[in-house]
């Protein structure tokens, strides 16, 4: 059965693939999150993790990797719901969840034996590094559980690399502060303090942060995805120029098929003017 659903999702472009049952998932679930499990399918006993590469070369913007393509909810969605439809008859009833999941997908990665956990905290799939997506498929199916994929060995280059400290290794646990990580001020809708402010002027990015994958030593030899949409049409930088004349649906028109066009234009021109010479905020 494990191997017919590998065969299945490989054919729909994943890197790797796992099982896990969902009460063994559910350890690294709060409540509210099992609820919403519960509500998404009734019967809910297993998920099918799968990790899905987009790394296409070290080509230089101010984009993260991972949203230069288009975006990755709706191909990695699209992919599952056709391996899902492929596997209905071991499936039962499904539900296709990527990202905006109460499903903790790097847990669900791990535990299914997709990928390992980085000390970044990001999904580790070789041969593509953490230069992954993950998509999970919820079932009411009973499947067996894959071996655990383990844990990075902590180098620390990661934590080295990033530019704002967000992520630190002490006394043998990983500690992350993500209200300073530079990723996550990039698509933060809220003003930033001086503090953010700072980190986003000493990023290399508008929208995410690679620094720390870059630096890992498992994504040096990362392959190329064979995703077309991952790899074709890529956006790699956005200048104030290009985006400050726009109206919303003008950027919408253009963008609106990318990941980092979920938030509108201003959290793009707010990190661009900040990184302005001219600009003193």
């Amino acid at each position: 059965m494990i191997n017919i659903i590998k065969t299945k999702l490989k054919n729909a472009g994943a890197a790797n693939s796992g099982t896990v049952p969902l009460r063994k998932l559910a350890a690294h679930m709060p409540d509210r999150a099992i609820e919403r499990i519960r509500q998404t399918l009734p019967g809910a006993r297993s998920v099918i993790c799968a990790a899905f590469p987009y790394y296409t070369g070290q080509a230089v913007g101010n984009i993260a990797k991972y949203a230069r393509g288009l975006d990755y909810h709706a191909v990695v969605g699209d992919r599952l719901q056709k391996a899902a439809e492929n596997l209905d008859s071991l499936l039962k009833s499904h539900a296709v969840l990527v990202d905006a999941s109460p499903l903790p997908e790097v847990a669900a990665a791990r535990l299914s034996g997709t990928a390992m956990t980085g000390l970044h905290g990001l999904a580790i799939c070789p041969p593509f590094g953490s230069y992954v997506v993950l998509g999970c498929i919820l079932t009411s199916a009973e499947l067996p559980a894959c071996d655990d994929a383990g844990f990075c060995d902590m180098c620390g280059r990661c934590a080295a690399a990033c530019p704002s400290g967000a992520i630190s290794f002490a006394e043998g646990s990983r500690k992350f502060d993500r209200g300073i990580c530079a990723s996550h001020l990039t698509q933060s809708k809220s003003p930033p303090g001086k503090q953010e402010r700072d980190i986003l002027r000493r990023s290399d990015y508008i929208w995410g942060c690679d620094h720390c994958m870059d630096a890992c030593p498992h994504n040096l030899t990362a392959g190329i995805t064979q995703i077309r949409e991952f790899r074709d049409g890529l956006i790699p930088s956005l200048t104030l120029e290009q985006l400050e004349t726009l109206t919303d649906d003008d950027f919408q028109r253009l963008y609106g098929d990318r990941a980092f066009a979920w938030r509108g234009k201003n959290p793009l021109i707010r990190t661009l003017e900040y990184k302005s010479p001219a600009c003193e905020k």
